[in-house]
């Protein structure tokens, strides 16, 4: 049954449970030491505290331990699943970045076929000087077919790309001509023709739709290439050599494994790094006769 006792220090009188008979601990109401007292001198033990000081203090330092213990948790789980997410992220990110890139290949293939309606011929690779020298890129011949008409009336096409005449396009960036997946300069282009022997745009040619006897659906126009470090409005493309020989280095394309391209009839294609080089010469020639099997 209860045991009423009165503090000696405080004189506060309370009531313990029986339990707690012959045990020594702190008084609740001073702090001191008591003994609570007990019939037929019962060997003393230590006063464990009381059930309600217990559920106050054990109960808060218990609260305390478990929510530290799972704030710790939560930062190792949030930190374990931010690395397990992190690949996934990027990953998609990348992926994303790639589509873009070939809607821009497909954009770029459309604005060529547009202009060859328009002349009734695709525009060379390169327009030249009276020497026959080099001066500036079918892109900006291309420039009002990429909704740069202002910037087409600007450009001075009597003029190299980099003349004073034409500075002004040093500092313009064309989104449409950079891949997002490059970490160029955003004024450098990543999309290149396919020039060279037995390609459509031998020898400096404008070449026309008809000429391209392969058919348009077996013939490579654009690829992407990263580390070309070129900017858009400069006469420079990629020859067969060229792209197998950054083909074989690894580095030709931002894409992972292989190299964005479009073809002729302005679809994208998915060309592996890997891919059989007889199958890839046949790919950029418009009228050579060769079997294509296309990856």
């Amino acid at each position: 049954m209860p045991i009423q006792f009165t503090c000696p220090h405080c004189q506060k009188t309370t009531t313990v449970a029986d339990q707690y008979a012959g045990q020594t601990g702190p008084c609740q109401m001073c702090g001191q030491t008591i003994t609570i007292p007990i019939a037929g001198g019962m060997p003393q033990k230590q006063l464990n505290a009381p059930p309600a000081h217990r559920s106050g203090g054990g109960g808060v330092a218990i609260v305390a331990i478990v929510l530290g213990v799972g704030f710790v948790l939560l930062l190792g789980c949030g930190g374990i699943l931010a690395a397990m997410l992190f690949p996934a992220i990027r990953s998609s990110q990348v992926a994303a970045q790639r589509i873009n890139s070939s809607n821009n290949l497909r954009m770029l293939a459309i604005a060529l076929h547009n202009y060859q309606a328009a002349y009734d011929t695709f525009p060379p690779a390169s327009i030249p000087d009276e020497n026959g020298t080099p001066r500036t890129s079918w892109r900006a011949s291309l420039l009002p077919y990429v909704e740069q008409v202002p910037l087409a009336e600007q450009y001075s096409f009597n003029h190299s790309w980099d003349s004073v005449e034409n500075s002004f396009v040093q500092s313009i960036d064309i989104p449409s001509y950079h891949s997002p997946l490059s970490n160029e300069p955003a004024t450098n282009t990543n999309y290149f023709l396919v020039t060279g022997p037995g390609t459509m745009f031998e020898d400096g040619r404008a070449p026309r739709l008809r000429d391209i006897r392969d058919g348009t659906s077996n013939t490579l126009l654009l690829v992407e290439v990263e580390g070309m470090n070129t900017h858009w409005a400069e006469p420079r493309d990629i020859t067969y050599d060229e792209l197998v020989q950054w083909m074989d280095s690894g580095q030709v394309s931002p894409s992972v494994g292989g190299v964005n391209a479009a073809m002729a009839d302005g679809s994208s294609r998915f060309i592996p790094l890997d891919i059989d080089r007889q199958q890839l010469k046949a790919m950029t020639t418009h009228a050579g006769g060769e079997p294509v099997m296309l990856p």
